[in-house]
C-alpha cells in the first residue's frame, strides 16, 4: 500500500519576506491507528492475545517514560532510541545557568538506520486517488483496520 500525499502551495523560505511560493508534496494519513489496532496486529503475528499485546504496548510506554525521567537514553535494539532534549533560555554567566531556565523537556525518538532504509522503499500516490484506492483494498478480517479513526489526518 502506498503513502498518499497532497500538493501544498507554501512559501519556499519562511525566513525571507518575499520568498517565492512553491508546491510541496505533504504526506496524507489514511487514518490514525490506535494502540488497540496495533495490539490486534501484534496478536496475529505472535502468541500473545490482543489484551496481552495491548498491555505490552502500555508497559513499553511506561518503561520508556520511567527511564527517560531517570536521565537514561533508551535503546530498543536497532529499531529506535529515545532520549530527551531541553528548551531553555540562555544565561550570560555559568552561575546564572540553572534548572530554572529550562522551559520544556522534549522527548526525541531516533529511528535506526535499517528502519529508515525500509521506510525509504515505500511507494507514493497522490491523495486525490486515496478514496478509490481504499475501496479496492479491503483490510483483512479482524485486522482492526476498519471502524472509526481520523480519516484525512495530514502530517505536515
Amino acid at each position: 500500500m502506498p503513502i498518499f500525499y497532497n500538493k501544498v502551495n507554501r512559501i519556499s523560505n519562511p525566513r525571507e519576506n518575499n520568498s517565492p511560493r512553491k508546491y510541496y508534496p505533504v504526506a496524507k494519513s489514511i487514518r490514525r491507528m490506535k494502540s488497540k489496532d496495533v495490539a490486534q496486529f501484534i496478536a496475529r503475528e505472535t502468541t500473545l492475545n490482543p489484551m496481552e499485546a495491548e498491555m505490552a504496548i502500555a508497559q513499553l510506554r511506561e518503561a520508556v517514560l520511567f527511564f527517560l525521567k531517570q536521565g537514561y537514553t533508551v535503546s530498543l535494539g536497532d529499531w529506535a532510541t529515545f532520549r530527551v532534549t531541553l528548551n531553555s533560555t540562555g544565561a550570560d554567566t555559568e552561575a546564572e545557568c540553572t534548572a530554572a531556565r529550562i522551559k520544556n523537556v522534549n522527548p526525541h525518538c531516533m529511528f535506526g538506520k535499517e528502519f529508515q532504509r525500509e521506510l525509504q522503499k515505500v511507494e507514493f500516490q497522490l491523495g486525490s486517488t486515496m478514496d478509490s484506492n481504499r475501496s479496492n483494498t479491503k483490510p483483512e478480517e479482524g485486522s482492526g483496520a476498519s471502524g472509526t479513526g481520523d480519516p484525512g489526518d495530514v502530517t505536515p
